[in-house]
Parts: structure tokens; sequence; C-alpha cells
């Protein structure tokens, strides 16, 4: 939770979109009918696409691999930090 209150949200997951408003997701199709994926189908695949960036899907954030890749190790460093109130 302290990581999640450092990085501004308090929810450890971040929906693309509200699933009331769009129960399928239309994934682009060219020259063929569009094809439509039900809301555990865009889960899976979102979940696989944080992997694949580096992502951690649980937190919808970048794992500290990724970060120190883009060579912002410092990040990593500031968060593990306790955090004091002033």
């Amino acid at each position: 939770m302290a990581d999640s209150k450092k990085r501004g949200t308090e929810s450890t997951r971040h929906e693309p979109n509200s699933p009331e408003a769009f129960p399928k997701y239309k994934v682009a199709a060219v020259q063929a009918a569009p094809v439509f994926l039900d809301r555990e189908a865009m889960q899976q695949a979102l979940q696989t696409y944080y992997r694949v960036s580096g992502w951690d899907p649980e937190q919808a954030a970048p794992t500290p691999e990724k970060l120190h890749e883009l060579d912002l190790g410092w990040v990593v460093e500031e968060l593990a930090k306790p955090e004091t109130c002033t």
C-alpha cells in the first residue's frame, strides 16, 4: 500500500474502460469483419501485455528490472525508502 501511495494511486489495477460502458472490446481487423473480445479475454490480453512490456500485471506498474533497464534505477531506490511524515 505504501508503494501505491507513492505512485499516487490507491488501487492495484487500472481498468482500461468501465465494464458497464464497454462490455466488449473491439479488436482492429483489416479488410475483415471486426473481432470482439469478452471481458475475461480482454483482461488476459492486458495481463499478457503488461508482462511482455516488463510491467507487474497486479500493480499495473513497471517492474524494478524494467526501471533499471530504462536507467531509472533511482526510482526503485526512492520507492524502497520508508515514508516520512513532514
